[in-house]
């Protein structure tokens, strides 16, 4: 049986989502272009759990990271229009469709947004280590990176236990 195809109206804290996601995403980009002419020629390109850097690369490297969150978000921002493709830990009927696609689209909002916030931290963990070498990110590099991880699980778990009791 196909599953209806609903578009839900977003509420006002999806618009907040998408807009702040948007606005991170500008930021992001701006951080990394305004940076870029300040960088030098070699860049952290990883980090060891302790925050300190343990590979190298070409500064053109960083603009991976606003990149790469630009397509997860723009990806998921596409496929968010189209909750009846997603899978559910619930059957979707007529009845149950519409909070069920609300419930979906919305946890897809917040996971982009953490992804955004995800990203941002790298970037701005890269242009400070490149910029001050002796400076160990362990401080708060890898306890915010952890934090957004664990975030984004509980966001992922929180939706899914949402959708069963929202039968």
């Amino acid at each position: 049986m196909a599953k209806p195809k609903i578009k839900p109206e977003p509420d006002s804290i999806d618009r907040f989502l998408d807009i702040t996601g948007w606005a991170l995403l500008i930021i992001l980009w701006a951080l990394v272009l305004g940076k870029f002419r300040q960088l030098p020629d070699k860049i952290p390109a990883h980090f060891d759990l302790s925050g300190r850097p343990d590979r190298f690369d070409s500064k053109g490297t960083i603009f991976i990271l606003p990149l790469m969150g630009t397509v997860f978000y723009s990806v998921l921002s596409f496929l968010n229009k189209f909750p009846h493709v997603f899978n559910y830990t619930v059957r979707i009927t007529e009845e149950n469709a519409r909070r069920q696609y609300l419930n979906a689209t919305k946890m897809l909002r917040y996971t982009k947004l953490i992804i955004v916030i995800l990203f941002t931290d790298i970037a701005m963990a890269t242009i400070s280590a490149a910029s001050n070498p002796s400076m160990n990110m362990s401080k708060w590099f890898t306890p915010v990176l952890f934090t957004l991880v664990g975030l984004l699980l509980l966001i992922i778990i929180y939706f899914i236990v949402r959708s069963i009791r929202l039968r």
